[in-house]
This record gives structure tokens, sequence and C-alpha cells, in this order.
């Protein structure tokens, strides 16, 4: 009996420990790439996988093509938008999803990745990291490897030795995107919407015209709301901050019941591209585009 209660308590701590250190799964999409061979889009691509495979069990979405008809059939479509992910990770039972893309501009890099969860109240994009470089393809390498290890909040030594060449945004496109609720916005009654989570007021009915960068800009210093003359373009943190997937335009339209499902300026931007990023209310995504292309806008102020 007492042989027997022993072989028990082993098998249970076996049991837990295997438990404790299994890894939560991973789905990784390759990289999109934008004005970069196929070639190094895919060989970064394996680096990043094997950077995030040592914290979790990390399962390629081409691989899952050949075991589902269902993500074989969005593979072929395409299947780049977060909502897409999420439906081909949820059917395979998989919690998390890496995304991203590698672009080139004349010499400069920019390599954008999002952490995506699948289930639970932080549906949706959770984390992104983002870095630029004019580098080698030794370099190139190292950028991998500091991304993946940015967008799951990991730091090494590859993160202190970036390259002398690396230009970064005015404001670093790393965010973690909190989860909405109805409880967390107040409207003011005077054209004004309370975020109490951040503690930003945010302007609630918006211009139904498109400006560009510097007319959005212009457009929010000027703007007397409320009471307050004091408000500026929100920076690309602040913007996604409001995302979220539950509603289409995804964004909490109970409070925000004129936003159009499409791109919203943020003050984020990086001179030596001419280059200003927007945050698209139609899927919940970021990038980087032109500023003197037209976006709509949404003012913000901070709360005294």
């Amino acid at each position: 009996m007492r042989l027997n209660k022993i072989f028990i308590f082993l098998f249970a701590l076996l049991l837990s420990m295997t438990t404790v250190h299994a890894k939560e799964q991973l789905m990784v999409r390759n990289l999109k790439a934008q004005r970069v061979d196929a070639v190094t889009a895919e060989a970064l691509s394996d680096i990043i996988k094997s950077i995030l495979g040592e914290y979790y069990s990390v399962q390629s979405m081409d691989a899952l093509a050949a075991l589902s008809s269902v993500v074989e059939e969005k593979l072929k479509a395409g299947c780049d938008d977060t909502k897409c992910l999420i439906e081909v990770a949820g059917a395979m039972d998989i919690g998390l999803v890496a995304t991203g893309s590698i672009s080139k501009l004349g010499s400069l890099y920019t390599l954008n990745m999002q952490l995506i969860s699948t289930r639970g109240a932080n549906l949706g994009v959770v984390q992104r990291a983002s870095e630029e470089c004019r580098c080698s393809d030794e370099d190139l390498v190292a950028l991998s490897r500091r991304v993946a290890l940015q967008l799951i909040g990991k730091t090494s030594s590859l993160q202190l030795a970036a390259s002398a060449q690396r230009t970064s945004a005015v404001a670093p496109p790393v965010v973690t995107t909190p989860a909405a609720s109805i409880a967390r916005y107040s409207n003011l009654g005077n054209g004004i919407i309370l975020d109490k989570t951040t503690g930003l007021m945010w302007q609630q009915v918006t211009k139904p015209q498109k400006f560009t960068w510097e007319e959005a800009k212009k457009y929010c210093a000027d703007l007397s709301l409320g009471g307050y003359s004091d408000w500026y373009l929100p920076t690309q943190q602040q913007l996604e901050s409001l995302v979220d997937l539950r509603f289409n335009p995804t964004i909490n339209i109970s409070f925000f019941p004129d936003t159009q499902a499409s791109d919203y300026w943020s003050y984020t931007h990086n001179e030596s591209i001419r280059k200003a990023c927007l945050v698209d209310f139609s899927d919940g995504d970021s990038y980087f585009s032109y500023k003197s292309g037209k976006a709509y806008v949404r003012a913000v102020r901070n709360r005294l």
C-alpha cells in the first residue's frame, strides 16, 4: 500500500511538471515581402520561427495548410488581415498568432510584426514590434532576432548590439493594446469622450473629410472643442488603444458612432522616409505611408 501511494505521488508530480513546462502554441505567418525578394523574406521568417520556438510551440501556417483544407483555402486567398488569422488559428485551437512584413525603400529595411490573441478578453492584436535599419545581410539577421524578442517582451544582448546605422521612428510602434469595455468610456456630453483607462480625452465626432499628415496636425492644433484648445494629433500608441475588434469598424461604436472603416493619421512618423503611421479601423492594423496621402483624423488631449 505504501509503495502504491509513493507511485501515485511520483506520477502526479511528473504530470504536473509536464504541464508546467508545456509550451503554448503559436502560429507563425511567413513575413509578407514588400520590395524584398522572396528568398530573403523566407530566410528571415525561419529565423523568427527559431527564436520564437525557444518560448512557444511554433506552428507554421504554411505547414498547417497541408493538414487543414480550411487553412489551405485561407492561405490561397491571402489571409493577411487580423480577422482571417484569428479564424485560421481558432480553427486549429491555437491561441496566438505572429505575423508581419519586411519591406525595403532604397537602402532602408523595415520589419513590422504583430502578436495576435485568438481568444479571451484580449482578442486581437496584443503586441506590436517594429524596427528599421540601413544594414547588411548580417545585420538584417540580427534585426529579425531583435524584433522577434521585442514582440514577446524578451530582452537579450542582441538588443544592446543594434547597428549604428539603425534609424528609429519618432514614436517606436511597440504597443500593448488593452481590452476595451463599455465601463471604460464616459461621454462628457460636450463632444468629448473620456477614456478612463488611459486618461485621454477624445474628439467624439470627426470631420467627414480626409487630410494630409501636415493638414491633420494643423487641424488638431487649431481645434477648439468642449472649452479646450490644447488638442493634438494622437501618437500611434494612443490611437491603437481605441482599437476594439468586437466592433465593425474596429472601435467602440457606442461612443464613436461616426468612425469610418478606414485609415486615421497618427503623429508617429519617420522624417528620413517622409512617412507617418496610419491606423486602419477596418481591421485594427497599422502601417506607415507617405505623409502626402490623405486619411481621416481624430484629435486627442490629455486630461488635466
